[in-house]
């Protein structure tokens, strides 16, 4: 359900020939010094401490207190498309200690009759929620329902990730489950977009950080966001885009929004709201400090634990980007999306604007590659749309070949 405000028009959906006029005008001048400050774990906006509010989920006492376990978070619409996919992977694991599955529909009654009703994933209470504007909603309604799964048994070492209905996993449960006991240890887990991509406070010009919507918190940071449920929801109003803000510097970029974009409409961030909050609640802004690098003490909870600001490493992803999703570019995704379309069987489709690439088919060489990849996930996938292309006559659903070339291949 996963979606993408294009960066252009700049203005809005209906751009403005006086806005870009004036865009061209505000280039013509010479640069202003920035002046640029820190400031970090800032809260805007109005909001209290609020603890997770009810929940018709339901978990056994985490046993493996010492471990943790993980929550796999799913936004789904009516159904979840790879159901049969999932059952297969979470098979040799035990539900409510090794794992929990919960899952935010939107609409739940549909799914209660469907997904929810095989016993293995718990769907909670539908809130609203708007595409692109607020997906936010539904994510804390998870975090909500999932906090109060253990109550007083809960294991500070459980971690809580988000997957989206078009997802599927590609290593065996195993794998994830010991790759996320490491991870975990070294805090959250963000997969970081590009510095080109990110914003910056029209307040005080400190960096907002964008990332994956797919993202995995530790028990500590989803305390805080749940905590912070209301705060920064207008967040997108109060940043400007960082290549426009470096393209014309921070006095033009400010005078601009505050005033003119009144009229024409603001400069607006490339994406969505939950794009961005979720490093902001858990890590704030900077300007990254004299050395280019986020200061040291507030990462040491995110996993790599340093964010590049400065150098070439911040124009890629950074951080721990454990879905494989392709929007065109990136090292690490482009690489794998080149190896799955040189395979004349596999179709790895890329829409022109605005959307992630999606399969078509998947062959037995492209389950290979994504197995061997540093992914856990992968998405877009849709099991009622995508044909397992394998070798030899006999036809072999997708659910099977995920069997035979992912579940079993350890």
């Amino acid at each position: 359900m996963k979606r993408r405000t294009p960066f252009l028009p700049l203005f809005g959906c209906v751009p403005s020939k006086i806005s870009y006029l004036f865009l061209a005008f505000l280039t013509q001048l010479p640069p202003v010094a920035n002046s640029i400050a820190i400031k970090t774990r800032l809260e805007l906006g109005s909001g209290s401490n609020e603890s997770a509010g009810n929940s018709n989920v339901t978990g056994s006492n985490n046993t493996a207190t010492t471990g943790g376990k993980v929550f796999f978070l799913f936004l789904a619409d009516d159904s979840l498309p790879n159901e049969e996919i999932w059952i297969r992977f979470f098979a040799p694991a035990r539900p409510g200690l090794d794992f929990e599955a919960l899952v935010h529909c939107r609409n739940e009654l549909a799914c209660r009759q469907g997904v929810g009703s095989r016993g293995l994933f718990q769907v909670i209470p539908t809130v609203p929620s708007t595409w692109c504007e607020d997906l936010v909603s539904p994510m804390n309604a998870l975090l909500q329902a999932a906090l109060r799964v253990d109550g007083a048994a809960a294991a500070e070492a459980d971690s809580f990730t988000f997957i989206s209905d078009t997802t599927v996993p590609v290593k065996p449960l195993k794998t994830v489950l010991q790759r996320m006991a490491l991870d975990r240890r070294r805090g959250s887990s963000f997969c970081i977009a590009p510095k080109a991509s990110w914003g910056v406070l029209d307040s005080n010009h400190s960096a907002v950080v964008k990332h994956s919507q797919w993202l995995t918190l530790s028990r500590q940071h989803a305390r805080r966001v749940v905590a912070s449920t209301h705060r920064m929801r207008n967040l997108m109003e109060l940043a400007t885009p960082n290549v426009m803000d470096e393209m014309l510097g921070q006095y033009l970029t400010t005078a601009y929004q505050s005033t003119l974009g009144k009229v024409f409409g603001r400069m607006p961030l490339n994406g969505c709201l939950d794009e961005y909050l979720y490093f902001a609640l858990v890590y704030g802004f900077s300007d990254g400090g004299d050395n280019g690098t986020w200061p040291k003490p507030v990462l040491d909870d995110l996993h790599a634990g340093q964010l590049n600001m400065a150098d070439s490493s911040a124009q890629d992803f950074q951080g721990q980007c454990d879905t494989f999703v392709y929007w065109g570019y990136g090292k690490q995704f482009s690489k794998l999306a080149a190896e799955l379309r040189a395979d004349s069987a596999t179709h790895l489709e890329i829409p022109l604007w605005a959307h992630p690439a999606y399969f078509t088919n998947l062959s037995t060489m492209a389950l290979r590659s994504l197995y061997k990849s540093d992914f856990l996930f992968a998405r877009k996938i849709d099991s009622r749309f995508v044909r397992f292309v394998g070798q030899g006559a006999a036809a072999t659903s997708l659910t099977d070949a995920f069997d035979k070339y992912i579940f079993d291949e350890e």
